[in-house]
């Protein structure tokens, strides 16, 4: 079925990997951020959310990076409640919720430090379930994940070539590209302003709030890949004192009609780089797939049984269906821009000589 239907299957991981997380992450930051700050600055920060290029694209996506989102906003509001309460359902919630975010994506287990500030925090804090939380958590990740104890050298092998492809980039580029282009610098520097107003008024709160992101954010610049939607679970942590920023701001110098008015246009004008490219993005999925394009030009002017090559079997039109008619060839060892100078020419050589008849298709990918 997957073959002959496969979109049947790709929107079904639209909506549940992506549209259903991050439209419940909107819901779950707002009551986060009227929790820690109150109506006005939940509104302001889901806002910003539900605008933020990165939000909305991922969201369109088969990626876990935005249920990870999801996971990791949960665990930090679990954090919250421990932060004030001592009793086994915190500490065992917290610990379930680290379990399943870690259990989404391997990296979310950063989030255990937003656990450990509001443990230390605490002051009633219990060291006794803190104990016991933690192999808790690894149960619930176990049970999620049962191959990751079922076949641990596999897992483990898994793990460390995967690392092979991580090193240090260095942290302008997150925050510099990724960051900044997905909500724009003004809203950034709301955002850093927000996080001081927090901690001066609520350090309890902000530690456990920015303990998480902060080390993300240093995990990024020192291991990692440059790859945008790598930082999407700092996001909704930058939104949120954005909103506590611009709270401030109007509650202060806003009490007049011209002053309020101002505030609210330099507000507004953060929006426009987010929102924009979010509606660009938007528009351009209502348009026709160029791969779809592609094999509609394939099989209009193709004769049968001709070959055809192609870099990366993500980004090709779906022949998988007509193999039997279309000699279909991926080749597995062309980088980006330096192998595709010299494609055609790669090609030629394979191909010349057995084919009379060799069409050259390649498609180079920014994203993974």
């Amino acid at each position: 079925m997957f073959v002959a239907r496969p979109e049947f299957f790709y929107h079904l991981g639209r909506i549940f990997i992506g549209v259903i997380p991050g439209t419940v992450s909107l819901w779950v930051l707002y009551r986060l951020s009227r929790r820690v700050a109150g109506e006005s600055t939940a509104l302001w920060g889901t806002f910003w959310l539900s605008v933020n290029f990165l939000h909305v694209r991922n969201s369109h996506y088969i990626y876990v990076d935005t249920l990870m989102v999801l996971a990791v906003l949960l665990t930090v509001t679990a954090a919250l409640d421990l932060l004030n309460r001592s009793d086994w359902g915190s500490y065992l919630r917290g610990a379930m919720m680290l379990g399943i975010a870690t259990a989404v994506k391997y990296n979310a287990a950063l989030v255990a430090i937003a656990l450990v500030a509001a443990h230390a925090w605490n002051p009633r804090r219990s060291w006794r379930k803190l104990a016991v939380a933690g192999p808790a958590s690894v149960a619930v990740f176990a049970m999620l994940n049962p191959f990751a104890v079922l076949d641990l050298r596999t897992f483990l092998a898994d793990l460390m070539r995967q690392s092979g492809a991580e090193g240090a980039i260095g942290w302008s580029h997150h925050v510099g590209y990724s960051l900044a282009g997905s909500a724009g610098w003004p809203m950034l520097m709301l955002s850093v302003l927000g996080v001081w107003f927090l901690i001066r008024k609520r350090p309890k709160e902000a530690t456990v709030l920015f303990a998480f992101p902060i080390l993300f954010l240093w995990k990024l610049g020192v291991f990692s890949q440059p790859h945008e939607r790598y930082v999407l679970p700092i996001v909704p942590f930058a939104c949120l004192p954005a909103g506590i920023a611009a709270d401030a701001l109007l509650k202060r110098w806003g009490r007049r009609t011209a002053s309020r008015a101002v505030i609210l246009m330099v507000l507004g004008a953060t929006v426009v780089l987010p929102l924009t490219k979010s509606m660009l993005c938007d528009w351009l999925w209502t348009r026709e797939d160029t791969r779809t394009q592609a094999r509609a030009w394939i099989e209009a002017n193709l004769p049968t049984q001709s070959r055809i090559a192609f870099t990366h079997s993500a980004d090709r039109p779906r022949l998988i269906r007509d193999e039997a008619q279309w000699g279909v060839d991926q080749d597995r060892g062309f980088s980006e821009e330096a192998d595709a100078r010299d494609l055609k020419n790669r090609l030629v050589r394979e191909y010349a000589g057995h084919y009379p008849q060799t069409y050259f298709m390649y498609f180079l990918s920014t994203e993974s």
